[in-house]
């Protein structure tokens, strides 16, 4: 909730947070080929096209 309607976080996206802190985000989550397979599998999952 802090961060949808904080003043502080506000024009702020793209980013994580723990306790009202930015942490980096682990590499796994922005690697492009990790994230290809992971939109590839969810949409073969829920009928949409890929």
């Amino acid at each position: 909730m802090w961060l949808a309607t904080s003043a502080e976080a506000e024009g702020v996206s793209g980013r994580f947070f723990v306790r009202r802190k930015e942490v980096p985000t682990a590499p796994h989550t922005t690697d492009p080929g990790r994230c290809e397979r992971l939109w590839a599998e969810s949409a073969r999952l829920t009928s949409l096209p890929v």
